[in-house]
């Protein structure tokens, strides 16, 4: 049913223990894993760093896993997570583009870089990067973010043919409805607006856009 979910939210860091599940992963195909390695000690004090709101320290601790043969795909992928929280959307943009090229299939990276064009408000750019990811195949979460990308270019009608699919395979979540409501009232298509605003009620009884839509005068 309705998860909530921000899609202009980045992508949130891997917890540690993910980290040292897909370390071990490869680090046994070499050594053996240690838990106390110097490698694992610069993940822990990132994230440390990170939860201390010392963002430019959690960096500089992530700076020697970069040139590692492994783990490398991970640590460019969370280089790009806190640069893209320091807004830093270029640079952010470089690192997800470095994990792509240690895993072509990235849908992670590539979100993350689809995020950084979004920040920026390049749209165009957002958009293709975002087509190019869904060959990978159905996600919700990409989906939703072309939704915002096609709102913000202004294209009605294919927003509306874009929530439509979107609904017909996510009818649980509201903000899908929400961007059909939009597209299908910029279209002039007020009953239809009113019912898919209705859906969004249904899922999510405190949304203000709907309600206010629904009984502008309540």
């Amino acid at each position: 049913m309705n998860h909530t979910i921000n899609p202009l939210h980045p992508l949130q860091p891997i917890c540690l223990a993910l980290v040292l599940v897909c370390l071990g992963t490869t680090y046994s195909q070499a050594q053996p894993l240690q838990a106390d390695s110097p490698a694992l000690q610069a993940w822990s004090h990132s994230y440390q760093r990170e939860y201390a709101a010392d963002l430019e320290g959690a960096l500089a601790a992530l700076q020697p896993l970069l040139a590692e043969r492994d783990g490398a795909e991970l640590a460019w992928l969370r280089e790009g997570w806190l640069l893209y929280s320091e807004g830093k959307y270029n640079h952010a943009f470089n690192a997800y583009s470095q994990s792509l090229q240690h895993n072509s299939n990235s849908l992670d990276a590539r979100l993350g870089m689809m995020l950084c064009r979004m920040a920026q408000k390049r749209w165009n750019e957002a958009e293709q990067l975002g087509q190019s990811a869904l060959q990978g195949g159905d996600n919700y979460l990409l989906e939703l973010r072309l939704l915002i990308c096609t709102e913000a270019l202004g294209q009605w009608q294919k927003l509306h043919d874009r929530a439509l699919m979107l609904v017909s395979r996510y009818p649980g979540e509201a903000d899908p409805w929400v961007f059909l409501a939009r597209a299908q009232s910029k279209l002039g298509d007020r009953s239809g607006a009113q019912q898919s605003y209705m859906q969004v009620l249904r899922l999510s009884p405190g949304n203000q856009e709907a309600r206010l839509f629904i009984s502008p005068n309540a």
